[in-house]
């Protein structure tokens, strides 16, 4: 099952699993997997209903019992406690090993910040009762909903200052800063912490895909509350059971720049560089520039994940000093290869599916010329040839 959150009040560890009750999250199973956690005798949790700025949301809470012993709820724990806490509890083997992963992660970012080993971090807020519940139900309720992949469209966070165990830290705190390495955010106006460091700790464990949210056929919808009311949005996230409208639509990146002031043999080699660095495709066409200068505009297709390898590759390799980057989406035909066997060797051809329909059939060129060598034969005759033969073999 796929989840896509639209994080556009932020994350925090109860507004994720607000939004999976929401979903259809199983609220009674989901307490008795709690209930295997040692501490379970610290705190309650509890669902209920709220409306933020109109939107009627789930609201999870997590209620610290009061004891003398349980000095913990309130002071932390070290990481090492935590990790003792969730082994020793009866959770399924995949769960424990999520939660204690998501843990690492905030304990190795404030070892960073404070320049100490991960052993002597102690977590504070985060080492609390509700913070352990938040990160280990989250892991619960994936598991218990059988989710295999979170995506998110944009996170939003705030601005100001929050107040931390070692004083007022700007937003976002240090912590949440380091964990959200290689995660898209933009500050917004909002004067309040929007994404705690519970809550960028789950998107940095969980989040493989940065997708736009038209690309799914959308299920089922759900509203998880954050707690205070905000100025100028409502304070929920936003949550999508979703599945693939259609498996051939994908995400690329188009790469380009014009240059007015080098070789065209060098353009040649770059093409060839570019392809072999992973570029989809390389493409180059004649322009007119500023001072009526011909030039030569440089297209390159990418994978998202390849895009900053090719633009290296055009900024050293090229005169340029700037390339142009945009997003695009693009259908592309299920592919299949088969192989004709002709009395010089086979010839490959890739065959093109829209649905369950073969709607193309292209002889592959380098397998055409190859055989066409061996046969001393034009390569168009060698391309037609398996045209025919595959015309024959589908009739």
């Amino acid at each position: 099952m796929h989840l896509y959150l639209d994080c556009f009040s932020g994350i925090s560890g109860d507004m994720f699993l607000g939004a999976l009750c929401d979903l259809g999250l199983d609220f009674e199973l989901f307490q008795k997997e709690l209930a295997k956690l040692p501490c379970n005798k610290e705190f309650r949790v509890s669902l209920g209903r709220v409306q933020r700025k109109g939107i009627d949301a789930a609201k999870f809470e997590v209620k610290v019992v009061e004891k003398k012993h349980h000095h913990h709820s309130h002071h932390g724990r070290h990481f090492s406690e935590i990790c003792e806490l969730i082994e020793t509890s009866g959770l399924k083997e995949s769960v424990r090993h999520r939660a204690i992963h998501i843990f690492q992660r905030m304990g190795e970012a404030e070892a960073k910040i404070h320049g100490v080993s991960l052993e002597k971090i102690h977590f504070h807020e985060v080492g609390a009762i509700d913070s352990i519940v938040d990160i280990v139900g989250a892991c619960i309720a994936l598991d218990l909903m059988k989710i295999e992949r979170v995506s998110i469209s944009r996170l939003c966070e705030g601005k100001g200052f929050v107040e931390c165990e070692h004083g007022q830290f700007p937003v976002p705190t240090p912590a949440t800063l380091e964990i959200l390495k290689n995660i898209p955010f933009e500050q917004t106006d909002e004067p309040h912490e929007l994404v705690t460091p519970t809550g960028a700790a789950l998107l940095a464990e969980l989040v493989t895909h940065f997708d736009r949210v038209h690309h799914f056929k959308i299920e089922k919808v759900g509203y998880g509350a954050g707690t205070r009311d905000l100025d100028s949005r409502p304070n929920v996230l936003r949550a999508m059971l979703v599945s693939e409208a259609e498996k051939n639509w994908e995400m690329i990146d188009v790469l380009e720049t014009n240059l007015d002031d080098i070789s065209p043999e060098i353009v040649a080699g770059v093409k060839e560089r570019l392809l072999v660095n992973g570029a989809l495709d390389v493409f180059s066409m004649p322009v007119l520039m500023k001072k009526g200068r011909l030039g030569v505009l440089l297209t390159v297709l990418s994978e998202p994940q390849k895009s900053e390898v090719l633009m290296d590759l055009m900024l050293t390799e090229t005169s340029a000093f700037g390339v142009r980057k945009t997003t695009a989406i693009r259908k592309i035909l299920r592919r299949e290869w088969q192989a004709l066997n002709t009395e010089w060797g086979d010839i490959q051809v890739k065959l093109g599916y829209l649905g369950d329909k073969l709607v193309q059939c292209a002889p592959e060129y380098e397998s055409c010329k190859l055989v066409a060598d061996r046969a001393n034969k034009p390569v168009k005759e060698i391309y037609f040839l398996a045209r025919h033969l595959w015309a024959k073999i589908s009739s």
